[in-house]
Formats: structure tokens, sequence, C-alpha cells
């Protein structure tokens, strides 16, 4: 631990606000803000920065002065607003459902942590396990792995932008020897039956009601039915753009195997009762596209599951109903998969069931 009389030969008040000043390997003198006005409180921000032994590491060849300007960087950028950079890059490059699923996902672990006000050189290898391995919570394998996708996204955009040092999430991996066999082994899907289909919908109105139709017949998911533009529902078929792989799905609704002209009257009363110049469900939308609040429409659909004593399926289930419906009619799996939005068959079989 520096002395006293070492800090304080690498602080330099300007202005009011102490700097700190490093020599980097070449020699070179370098300054960055404390932003602290109190000794006191430059020595203790210097102090956490470590910033005394990383200029004898540097002196000694063993690190580089960008490794220097990275870290100083790094504790300067906040969590917060770290995450708030790479939510908007993310949304350059991914769809919006995968950017609000990461999103979230890293919130809960920074509200875990206490960490929105931290800086993110804070972060070690220790918090990244601790949360994709915690023990203490009944996830399954499939959202541990999603949280080592988001972390390492997350720590490639830190370091790319200079304010960490390398990627410890590349480090870290589920530790599925710790894992139950039922936290290993992924949820089964299982279609609803035509039977429990018609009961749903004599027994729900409105959004639902139109919500079980349209997955049913199209296979769309409970975000795409959301977020349903009225520009999408022409006289002889519906074309969406999916919200989760951005993929263009045109369905015939006058197919037999796809309403065969039922959805046409659905499409009928929805504009009767519906009158938003835009979206065909307003309010359900802005549920979807909130992160803190789209898990509501799953965790309403299954209370309804309940009441109708249909026990093991969600809603995404009728998205499988429609492409085993297809499959069994004759469709060939690529035929399903392009209806289905999927970019490989390997997926689309994973919805078709015997």
């Amino acid at each position: 631990m520096p002395t006293k009389s070492e800090l304080d030969a690498h602080l330099v008040k300007r202005r009011g606000i102490y700097q700190a000043t490093f020599t980097d390997v070449n020699g070179e003198r370098h300054e960055r803000t404390t932003k602290a006005t109190t000794l006191d409180e430059a020595r203790a921000v210097l102090e956490q920065s470590r910033l005394i032994d990383l200029e004898t590491a540097a002196r000694a060849g063993t690190l580089t002065a960008e490794g220097l300007t990275a870290i100083m960087a790094g504790r300067k950028v906040t969590c917060e607003s770290a995450l708030g950079e790479w939510v908007t890059w993310r949304n350059t490059n991914a769809a919006p459902n995968t950017v609000r699923t990461q999103e979230l996902v890293l919130r809960q672990w920074f509200n875990r942590l206490g960490a929105m006000k931290w800086p993110v050189n804070k972060l070690t290898f220790e918090h990244l396990d601790g949360f994709v391995n915690a023990k203490d919570d009944e996830t399954g394998v499939s959202n541990r792995s999603i949280r080592v996708a988001t972390l390492r996204s997350f720590f490639d955009f830190i370091s790319a932008k200079a304010y960490y040092v390398g990627n410890p999430a590349k480090l870290v991996r589920v530790r599925m020897k710790n894992l139950t066999h039922e936290q290993k082994e992924p949820a089964p899907r299982v279609p609803f039956t035509e039977r429990e289909f018609r009961h749903m919908v004599k027994h729900t109105e409105g959004f639902w009601k139109a919500a079980i139709l349209l997955s049913y017949w199209t296979g769309l998911r409970i975000s795409d039915v959301a977020c349903l533009e009225w520009a999408s529902l022409l006289p002889d078929e519906v074309v969406v753009w999916t919200r989760k792989s951005e993929t263009r799905v045109a369905l015939p609704i006058n197919d037999p195997l796809i309403g065969g002209g039922e959805l046409r009257g659905l499409f009928f009363e929805l504009m009767e009762n519906n009158h938003h110049p835009q979206y065909v469900f307003p309010e359900e939308r802005k549920v979807a596209l909130d992160p803190t609040k789209r898990a509501r429409h799953s965790v309403y659909f299954g209370r309804m599951l309940v009441e109708f004593g249909i026990e093991g399926k969600s809603f995404h289930c009728l998205r499988h109903s429609f492409a085993t419906r297809l499959a069994k009619a004759g469709k060939t799996i690529e035929e399903v998969g392009r209806v289905l939005g999927h970019s490989g068959t390997e997926v689309t079989k994973g919805y078709i069931h015997k």
C-alpha cells in the first residue's frame, strides 16, 4: 500500500480539481482527473486505481501505456453509463428482443451487486462467475448460458471502448456438475390439442382471444402479436417482420392450415374495436417493448392455463402447435421453417412433434 507521500507525489491540483499523474513505459507523463476537490478524496481515488503499482509495472515493461490508459479511463465510467452505451451499440447489430433480454440480464446482475454506480473496472471474474453459477437460485442451464453470452458481449464492448482491460467473461463457464438434473434438462414444449385450443378461445376475450387465434393459426410469438401493425393485416395474408430475428414472414390466410379464412373475421372484429392509427394492440405493445414489464404476458397466460386446467404448457406451445399441424399435413421442414421465420432446419425440428 503506497504511503501518503507517494500518493501526493502523483497528485496535482488544477482549477480546484486534483489530477492523477503517471509516467508510461516510454517515459511520457500523463494526467487523469480524479474528480476530487479535497486531498483526502483524491488520495482515496488514486489508491483505489492502483495507478502507482501500474506505473511501476509499466516502467518494468510489463504493462503498456495503452493498458494504463484503459484502466484509468475505466475508473471514470460507471456500470450504469457503460450499460447505456452498450444498449445503444447493441441495437445496431442485434434483434430488439435479444437486446431487451440481455439488457434485463445486465440490470439484474448490477442490481444484485449494487453496482450501478461502480466504475466498470471494479468488476471482477468472481463477480461474473458468481452470477452465472449462483447456487441460491433454480435457474436452468439455458438461462445461465444466456448470462454468459450477455456478459461476453458487454465486456467485448467495454474493452473495445478502453473502459476495461481484457474480457474476463471469456473465462466463465456454466458449471454443469453443480446443477440438478432438472436444471440441466430443457423445459419440454408440448403442442396444444385442438380441443384445448377451442376451449381457450371460447373462454377468453379481447387481446387474449385474438392472440391465441393468431398464434395457433400463424405461429406468431406473443411479442409479434402484441406489436402487430394494421399494415401487416392484408386482405389475403398476414405479413410480419419478426422481432426476434427481423425475418419477413408472409402467411396466406385462405390456406386451410392457416385459418382457412377464420382469421379474416377476426381482423374485421379488431378493426371495429381498436382505433389506433398504426398499432392493433397499442397498450399490449407498450408492455411487450418494456424490458421490466414484458414478462407479464407469459405470467398472465400461465395463470389462465391454471384456470383452464391445462398443465405443462405455455403461450409458445401455440407456435409448436402450428408447426406440428403443418408438418403432419405434409409440409416439408423447409416450408415449415420458412413460415416460422427460422434460418435453419435444426431449430425447426424442435417445433415438430409426433
